[in-house]
């Protein structure tokens, strides 16, 4: 017993003892005095993001949307509890919402927050900012439209644009009805200053009203927010046509032909290199032999490989109206003792032949030239080498020297 006691003396006489007995003696006083002497306390947590439950809200069942451009609201919450219970709160127990029950018509309203807390005993002291929020509400709309293309600035001296893609190529826009109404085209910007070559290109999604005038975007919902845009770019040059005409029976006619274009020009587009070696467009020859006067023909336009016409129109074609002025034809009846007296034989064959029949000669010219042309001046000769079905002589006839016109027919003669 004396060693007991002994022991127990000694222990109660130890520093360590007395600093371990100090520490728990504190420990129940500290938890006394929290939980009776004052069982309550505050706390104030920071931050707490405001939640906006619109959807089957009643402003959303109302067809109202809320008018605001960023929807990260948040307030500081002062908490009043048992201290225990407060230190162990977390943000992820406290809950802010917008109480949207009185919203029913368009206006500005004051938007009381809703606080809810995870704990018992837990009540919400006061919310900072005091105030509640003010929003508008306002009813809304949507329409879709298609996304154009705006362009701005030149691309290079004889670039077009060809062909245009926009993706996506329509948009859908929900805001305030008022705005939404206003609204009446859709685009993206498109800079083509020097664009030599075709490109890509990615912008925002603005809108025009009526007047051609931008539209706010604010409040505004977009199905895209952008589009992206490739342009095809063609090098383009307008040419003159080209007809090459001529006649089958002889004779220059083009000093009093004229050509009138329905268009002077066509405009061709494609790659520079080969758009570069075009001078005309070739439409081919025309025999005016068969011709008289004012008369107009449409030709369709030649396909060139790698090449489009800009500004042809729907049926691709050009017409032209061949006018040979004031032209006169006559008849000149040359007898078979004329025309031995006239004739020469092509290559010196024939200079024994004797030429049995006559012809009639059809002459034209312009009418100031008519009177200088007669049977004696006619230039005719005889080539032996070539005869028709009944074995006649092939007679070339041409007009006198200096007179502008033709000689319309084949002529064939008979000789012994």
């Amino acid at each position: 017993m004396k060693k007991i006691a002994a022991l127990w003396h000694k222990l109660l006489y130890s520093k360590t003892f007395i600093r371990i007995a100090s520490v728990l003696i504190a420990l129940v006083v500290w938890i006394i005095v929290m939980n009776v002497a004052s069982p309550t306390n505050t706390r104030t947590i920071e931050g707490i993001p405001v939640q906006i439950n619109y959807e089957n809200s009643t402003p959303y069942r109302n067809g109202l949307m809320m008018l605001t451009q960023d929807n990260s609201f948040a307030v500081d919450v002062e908490l009043e509890g048992p201290r225990t219970t407060l230190l162990t709160l977390g943000e992820d127990d406290i809950h802010a919402e917008f109480s949207l029950d009185a919203i029913t018509a368009p206006g500005t309203y004051s938007i009381p927050v809703k606080i809810t807390v995870d704990r018992d005993n837990v009540d919400v002291k006061s919310i900072s900012p005091d105030e509640a929020f003010m929003i508008r509400f306002a009813y809304s709309a949507t329409k879709t439209l298609p996304v154009t293309i705006s362009y701005s600035g030149s691309a290079e001296s004889g670039f077009v644009i060809d062909s245009e893609v926009v993706e996506p190529t329509n948009v859908t826009v929900t805001g305030p009805a008022d705005t939404v109404e206003l609204i009446d085209s859709a685009y993206v910007s498109v800079n083509l200053q020097d664009k030599q070559a075709p490109f890509s290109d990615t912008d925002i999604i603005r809108f025009r009203d009526a007047e051609g005038n931008d539209v706010d975007g604010r409040y505004l919902t977009l199905s895209a927010d952008s589009a992206d845009v490739q342009v095809n770019l063609l090098y383009t040059k307008a040419v003159p046509f080209h007809l090459e005409l001529y006649n089958s029976t002889g004779g220059n006619e083009n000093e009093y032909t004229t050509l009138r274009w329905s268009q002077d020009t066509i405009t061709v587009a494609g790659d520079r290199d080969t758009v570069s070696q075009i001078e005309y467009i070739d439409l081919g020859r025309l025999d005016l032999s068969e011709l008289s006067g004012a008369t107009t023909l449409t030709y369709e336009l030649p396909v060139l490989e790698g090449i489009t016409y800009r500004d042809a129109n729907e049926t691709q074609t050009v017409d032209v109206t061949v006018d040979m002025g004031n032209t006169r034809t006559k008849t000149l009846s040359v007898s078979a003792y004329n025309l031995n007296r006239y004739v020469s034989y092509m290559n010196g064959s024939g200079v024994d032949m004797s030429i049995t029949s006559s012809v009639r000669i059809t002459v034209r010219t312009q009418s100031e030239d008519s009177d200088e042309v007669s049977i004696s001046n006619l230039v005719y000769r005889v080539d032996t080498s070539v005869t028709d079905e009944e074995g006649r002589y092939k007679l070339n006839v041409s007009l006198p020297e200096g007179v502008a016109g033709t000689v319309l027919g084949e002529y064939y003669v008979s000789a012994e």
